[in-house]
C-alpha cells in the first residue's frame, strides 16, 4: 500500500541540506544518488498466530528465526495498527514507535498510552516492528522476486563495509540466519538496492520506477515515495510541552 508522503514541515525543510558533511541531515535521496525513486518501506508489525503463543518467543538474546516467524507469524501493516490503537496518524505512530526503542529521548505521552494499552494489554500476540533488521518475514519473498528478476547472486554488506564478494540467493533462502543489522541488499548490476539504517523502523527500497512498483506490489509492501527532501527523521515534530514524556517517566508508567 502507498500512501501519500507526509508533509514535511518548512521548519524541518530549514535544516535538511544535500551537501551537509552529517548524512542524517541530508535528503534520502542524497544519500542514494545513483537510484531514480526511494520508497521508505514501513517495517511490519508481526501478529503471533492464534493457538501458537507458546511456540515462538521474541526476547533478547532469544530472538525468534527466520523460519519460526515465518511458520507461526503474520504481517500487519501500520494502518490496521493505526485503526485499532487509535493513534493519529503515521507520523504520530513512527514518532511513538522511534520514542519506544528509545531513537528519541521525548515522546508523546497521549499517544504513547494509545501504542502501549494495544501492545502490552489488549493485543499482546502483536510484536512491534522490527528496528536494525530488514523483516524477517519479507525477506525470502524479496529473494524470490529477485529471483524472478534473473538475479542468482546479490551483494549482501552494511553501512559501514564495502562490497565484497556475492552471495547466492538460494543460500539465503535456505538459511536460517538473519541478514546482517543495517544491510544493504544490492543486485550484480547495481539496479536494485535495499538499504535499512541505524535506529530505523523502515527500510530503503531502491531502484528503476517500474522495479520498485513491481516489488511493491508483488510482496505487498507498505510505505511511501520519498521526494527530493524526505529526511530520515520525517515524522520529527516539536511536541507540546503539556504532552511531552521521557523515557524515565515512561519506565514509570504502568498499563
Amino acid at each position: 500500500m502507498v500512501i501519500k508522503e507526509p508533509e514535511i514541515p518548512k521548519e524541518i525543510l530549514k535544516e535538511i541540506n544535500p551537501n551537509d558533511k552529517n548524512w542524517r541531515n541530508r535528503p534520502l535521496k542524497a544519500n542514494f544518488k545513483n537510484y531514480d525513486e526511494c520508497f521508505l518501506m514501513f517495517h511490519p508489525f508481526l501478529v503471533i498466530k492464534e493457538g501458537h503463543e507458546g511456540s515462538i518467543k521474541f526476547e533478547t538474546g532469544n530472538w525468534a528465526t527466520k523460519r519460526e516467524i515465518n511458520q507461526y507469524c503474520q504481517r500487519m501493516s501500520w494502518t490496521e495498527f493505526l485503526k485499532i490503537s487509535g493513534i493519529e496518524n503515521y507520523i504520530e505512530l513512527d514518532a511513538v514507535l522511534a520514542f519506544s526503542h528509545r531513537a528519541r529521548r521525548i515522546g508523546r505521552k497521549s499517544q504513547l498510552l494509545k501504542y502501549r494499552t494495544v501492545i502490552e494489554k489488549e493485543r499482546i500476540e502483536i510484536i512491534p516492528p522490527q528496528v536494525d533488521w530488514f523483516p524477517e518475514i519479507l525477506e525470502n519473498r524479496l529473494m524470490m522476486f529477485l529471483e524472478t528478476k534473473g538475479y542468482e547472486e546479490v551483494f549482501i554488506y552494511t553501512d559501514i563495509d564495502e562490497k565484497n564478494g556475492l552471495t547466492k540467493v538460494s543460500d539465503i533462502l535456505n538459511d536460517d540466519e538473519e541478514l546482517p543489522s543495517h544491510v544493504r541488499i544490492e543486485t550484480p548490476d547495481s539496479k536494485v538496492l535495499v538499504a535499512q539504517d541505524f535506529d530505523q523502523r523502515f527500510s530503503y527500497i531502491l531502484g528503476p520506477l517500474e522495479t520498485v512498483e513491481e516489488l511493491i506490489n508483488t510482496l505487498n509492501l507498505e510505505g511511501f515515495y520519498c521526494s527530493d527532501n524526505t529526511p530520515e527523521w520525517w515524522s520529527y515534530r516539536e511536541i507540546p510541552r503539556n504532552d511531552r514524556i521521557t523515557w524515565e517517566e515512561d519506565m514509570k508508567i504502568e498499563i
